[in-house]
């Protein structure tokens, strides 16, 4: 289903408090997951609410039409126009390693590249979106194109705590291999 714009309720909360409110939304059970944060002037934001919070403290409460967050890279690509068919062959999976997203894709997606700028768009944070084509070489090192966005492959992922500069187009990761046991 497309994501579609509709009036709802925002809480006008300062930029200074804006996750504790979010928290105190959550917990008071009316904090709208469907609906993006947006800016409200220079020092607030417009948290999205389904009901006027009751004891929660916020700077006012605003009707606004937001469009609903497509939640799902199938809703992004439905949104651009993929038919049922198109959408099958879609990525069903893939992996965000820092700002980096690495995806196999089937011989039968129709549109790479508009399948590349979707996962960009559902991973905001996110600059580049890699196709995983395999592993070459006597170094086993990764064979990738460059679906969309910046094309900067080096990147910081974080594990546990832990932070690990990468370079996504001449390193792998892998589980290991059983025969190296």
């Amino acid at each position: 289903m497309p994501a579609s714009a509709s009036p709802s309720l925002a809480a006008i909360v300062e930029k200074p408090r804006a996750e504790d409110a979010i928290a105190a939304l959550r917990a008071e059970g009316c904090y709208d997951e469907d609906r993006p944060v947006t800016e409200h002037g220079d020092d607030a934001v417009a948290r999205p609410i389904t009901d006027r919070p009751q004891d929660v403290s916020v700077a006012a409460v605003i009707e606004r039409e937001t469009p609903r967050r497509s939640r799902t890279l199938e809703d992004l690509l439905a949104a651009r126009g993929w038919r049922e068919s198109e959408l099958a062959a879609a990525p069903g999976s893939w992996a965000v390693l820092g700002d980096v997203i690495l995806v196999t894709l089937d011989e039968d997606c129709p549109r790479p590249v508009a399948a590349g700028d979707a996962l960009l768009e559902l991973h905001g944070n996110a600059r580049t979106g890699l196709e995983r084509r395999g592993i070459a070489g006597p170094h086993r090192e990764p064979e990738v194109d460059v679906l969309a966005g910046s094309g900067e492959t080096a990147t910081v992922h974080r594990d546990h705590g832990a932070e690990y500069a990468v370079e996504r187009a001449e390193g792998m990761s892998a589980r290991g291999s059983r025969a190296d046991t």
